[in-house]
């Protein structure tokens, strides 16, 4: 059996207050890292992912339990030792002056540099080659403070990959970032362990993506009691579920995402479609507040036609029925009480009378 890049056992984190007083921030926890993985970590604010993650760095030492990275322990490497194996990137701002890009890539090289720091071929050419594999050429020559969050978080990774590490770890590195490049970091990043051998270990908000780009999750809830597995085995187990949900959440397993927790009696309704725009009025109709049933004794039903004249939504319930072109007008027509609140709050707003809220 391959050894495990990182183990963790019995790992309990927090803090020594004095000789004889500490807080105690999540764990004891064991944790299992293979060599080539992609692992998000995920849990509420305050349960302690940066602190894991800080702790995991060798940036801050834990209060029981024993951590081997590469089969070594974790706190008996050397820095420069430690430098080669592991590399951070996190959420701190970055100050680097007049410094380029590639100049600010070329400092992950520093545990390989001699005593006076010079780069050899052989440095700028890992530099180069980080750039490269993030995609971040045309940026080298440009100065940091130019460049805009989502390529500044490229830069910075890419110095992480420069230091050619076993393990890196990453703080939010999408938390500013718009929803395409959060998708594009996600993507290079499961890019790199497949093509590099490194692993990655990322604390995110984004469970979505998580669930899409992810080998393994590292489930930390509230009470720092910690669970690993796959996207897959943790929706199946209720372990999402219980990590994220209160009372307004509710985790929908089918879907592989949460949300608002409607009112008990929610209206059921049946839709009859193919192809896109079936999936788009799904989407719509639960969105609007809907079950979706694909069999069941609901009276209400939607059924998706295409005529001569175009598109149309043909919709029945109990005791009328109608037809829409559009999927708003859909809505409308289903849903008369919002679509009428709606109507009346605008005119209130125009005449500056307070009106009931939505």
């Amino acid at each position: 059996m391959t050894e495990a890049l990182l183990q963790a056992t019995d790992l309990e984190l927090g803090y020594r207050l004095s000789r004889k007083r500490r807080r105690r921030v999540c764990g004891p926890m064991t944790l299992h890292l293979d060599h080539g993985s992609l692992v998000c970590l995920l849990g509420p604010n305050g349960a302690g992912k940066s602190t894991l993650l800080r702790t995991l760095a060798g940036m801050q030492p834990w209060l029981s339990g024993q951590v081997r990275l590469l089969g070594e322990d974790l706190d008996s490497l050397s820095p420069a030792t430690l430098a080669r194996r592991l590399s951070v990137v996190l959420t701190e701002p970055l100050t680097a002056g007049n410094l380029t890009a590639r100049t600010l890539v070329s400092l992950g090289r520093y545990p390989y540099t001699d005593w006076m720091g010079r780069l050899s071929r052989d440095d700028w050419e890992a530099v180069d080659g980080a750039l490269e594999m993030l995609s971040a050429e045309q940026l080298a020559a440009r100065p940091v403070a130019e460049l805009s969050d989502g390529e500044r978080q490229k830069i910075m990774i890419a110095r992480a990959l420069a230091q050619e590490p076993r393990l890196m770890i990453l703080d939010e590195p999408t938390s500013f970032l718009d929803l395409p490049r959060r998708i594009e970091m996600l993507g290079l990043l499961r890019g790199l362990t497949r093509s590099t051998g490194c692993s990655v270990v990322l604390a995110t908000h984004h469970l979505d993506l998580a669930l899409h780009y992810a080998d393994r999750l590292w489930l930390l809830p509230a009470d720092g009691t910690l669970q690993e597995g796959s996207p897959e085995d943790l929706a199946l187990s209720g372990a999402l579920e219980s990590t994220f949900s209160g009372s307004q959440l509710v985790f929908d397993a089918e879907r592989g995402e949460f949300r608002f927790a409607y009112e008990q009696g929610q209206r059921r309704i049946q839709v009859v479609g193919e192809g896109l725009a079936d999936v788009w009025t799904r989407h719509a109709l639960r969105r609007s507040g809907f079950e979706i049933e694909e069999a069941g004794t609901t009276s209400t039903a939607v059924e998706i036609v295409d005529t001569a004249e175009g598109r149309r939504w043909k919709w029945r319930s109990a005791d009328e029925k109608g037809e829409a072109s559009t999927i708003s007008e859909l809505l409308e027509e289903l849903n008369p009480e919002a679509a009428d609140l709606r109507v009346d709050r605008g005119a209130a707003l125009n005449s500056g009378v307070p009106a009931t809220p939505l």
